[in-house]
């Protein structure tokens, strides 16, 4: 029969326990802010990589003059909450695709939001519009496969997270191991 142990009056024990909630939720916290930044330069790749699934003539990819890059602004960093996100107008167009490209109705964007763009590449405005009302423009989804590709990581950054606080804790060396 074994003896039961009794921990008297430990203080670092104590210490110990009334600490890890808060050092919990501290290092989910730092693991959700790891992650989303992650994201955000993962979806800044995504808009500069090549991009040449439509059906309908060549596309480039969403990289023209950087603007959509410079649309992310930096992770938007509240507790327990991160959100990337893209301000320039047509993110969304090009995150998610338009018209029957997507399976919904036509969609031809507003006079002049083309022009710039069709004059860059030397092309008829009238003619672009025209291409994107018939056949819609495909989704790029640079930010849902950023978000895809790292969502997973948080466990594990939040486990380094808590190892490293913990450690600090019990004066000693906790690891974490993957398995």
């Amino acid at each position: 029969m074994s003896k039961p142990i009794r921990i008297k009056n430990d203080e670092l024990l104590d210490e110990f326990f009334k600490r890890l909630p808060g050092e919990s939720y501290d290092a989910l916290d730092k693991a959700m802010t790891d992650t989303a930044h992650m994201i955000e330069t993962d979806a800044m790749r995504n808009v500069a990589a090549p991009y040449n699934r439509s059906e309908h003539g060549k596309d480039g990819g969403a990289m023209d003059t950087g603007r959509l890059n410079m649309g992310f602004r930096g992770v938007k960093d509240e507790p327990m909450r991160k959100v990337v996100g893209n301000s320039v107008s047509y993110a969304a167009h090009m995150e998610y695709g338009t018209g029957p490209a997507i399976g919904r109705p036509k969609y031809r964007p507003p006079d002049g939001a083309l022009t710039d763009w069709a004059g860059r590449k030397g092309k008829d405005e009238e003619e672009v519009g025209s291409n994107i009302w018939n056949f819609g423009t495909q989704p790029r989804r640079f930010l849902g496969r950023a978000y895809y590709r790292n969502k997973d990581k948080v466990p594990e950054l939040m486990a380094q997270q808590l190892a490293a606080r913990l450690s600090e804790i019990a004066r000693q060396q906790i690891g974490v191991k993957k398995r």
